[in-house]
This record gives structure tokens, C-alpha cells and sequence, in this order.
């Protein structure tokens, strides 16, 4: 994404999104000061809500964008990937 473009979702995703911000705010607010939320924690949390996907993948996606491949051993593949489970559409402005 650019920064001329600007991101559309269907009002289902945007009402997921709104959910998982709200849920990350009430999870780090409370009677003490700080938060043990991780980012494994926020991607149950978006996978819970139907956000995030796992696909089982042999491979990695791409040789500069995938996370996974920094991530895992090839020894270890096939691995589970977490992709957006929805479209993302990029309209220029």
C-alpha cells in the first residue's frame, strides 16, 4: 500500500475491526497499570472474530514479504499461515 491509497472493508470487517480495537483497549486497561497482551494474544483475538485464517502452506509466499520464512526452519514446513480472512481493497485517492 502507498500512501496515496486508502484501504475499503465491508461493514461486516469494519465491525470486526472495531470489536478487536475495543477488545485490545479493554484488555489493556484495569486495575493495574500496564498489560501482559501479546501479539499472539491479539491474533487469537482476530482469529477468534473470524479476522485472520489459517492456511496450511509448503512454502513460503514470497521471498520478500513472508513473514513465516524469517520465521520458521525449513525443516519445519509445512507450517499453518495466518492471512486475512476477508478482502482488502486498495483505492487510490
Amino acid at each position: 500500500m502507498t500512501p496515496d491509497t486508502t484501504l475499503h472493508y465491508t461493514d461486516d470487517v469494519r465491525d470486526k475491526l472495531a470489536a478487536l480495537g475495543l477488545w485490545v483497549l479493554e484488555e489493556t486497561r484495569g486495575d493495574y497499570i500496564g498489560s501482559d497482551l501479546s501479539g499472539g494474544d491479539i491474533q487469537d483475538k482476530a482469529e477468534a472474530l473470524g479476522l485472520l485464517a489459517r492456511v496450511e502452506v509448503k512454502e513460503p509466499c514470497s521471498e520478500e514479504h513472508c513473514s513465516c520464512a524469517g520465521y520458521y526452519d525449513s525443516s519445519e514446513w509445512p507450517i499453518q499461515c495466518l492471512r486475512y480472512a476477508f478482502d482488502r481493497i486498495e483505492v487510490s485517492k
